[in-house]
């Protein structure tokens, strides 16, 4: 399930490059209950430019989002408010809050 919603972020991310045009950073989603992370690596075009599988924290990463996967299809399915998923502590971003919500646009549903 983790390599499913991986793949549905990347593509939400690349079918709109706008948000993320000219951003050229690194973000992090990380799945701590089975331990797996993938620090995706966004373009200057806003499209994913790299994909890469992790099992800890990375620096590289200027943002991070720690959850499950059952959180994370829950927030693409619209059964879960993002800000009400923070609140009860089932997602924990890191970062700074442009940067946290320049991806979480990006990432949200279409």
């Amino acid at each position: 399930m983790a390599e499913e919603l991986l793949n549905k972020s990347v593509n939400n991310v690349n079918s709109k490059p706008g948000v993320l045009k000219g951003w050229g950073k690194t973000f992090q989603l990380f799945f701590a209950d089975i331990k797996v992370g993938y620090l995706v690596k966004v373009g200057m075009d806003g499209k994913v430019e790299k994909v890469e599988k992790v099992n800890k924290k990375s620096a590289a990463a200027v943002t991070s989002v720690y959850d499950t996967p059952a959180t994370l299809n829950a927030l693409f399915e619209g059964k879960l408010d993002p800000m009400e998923a923070i609140a009860q502590g089932l997602v924990k971003p890191e970062g700074t809050i442009p940067e946290m919500t320049r991806v979480s646009v990006a990432m949200g549903p279409q």
